[in-house]
């Protein structure tokens, strides 16, 4: 199976209690539709890196209007 770009890979336990990834929008279609009117950038870093990958991503991308956040 191809995980998509814009799509999360999730664990699921098939019938013989192996655990399989799947797509989330495979098993919420509500997430294939948020999906088309959401810009979601994830960066994983370690911590001791995190306030320059945070500036980083302020410079590049700007600054986030609190009207579109969703978490933090």
């Amino acid at each position: 199976m191809e995980i998509q770009p814009l799509d999360i890979p999730v664990f699921r336990r098939a019938p013989t209690g192996k655990k399989e990834i799947v797509q989330l929008s495979e098993i919420s279609r509500l997430i294939g539709v948020l999906r088309t009117f959401m810009n979601l950038v994830r960066v994983y870093t370690k911590e001791q890196y995190r306030s320059r990958v945070e500036a980083a991503s302020r410079q590049v991308l700007g600054e986030t209007p609190s009207s579109v956040k969703v978490s933090l």
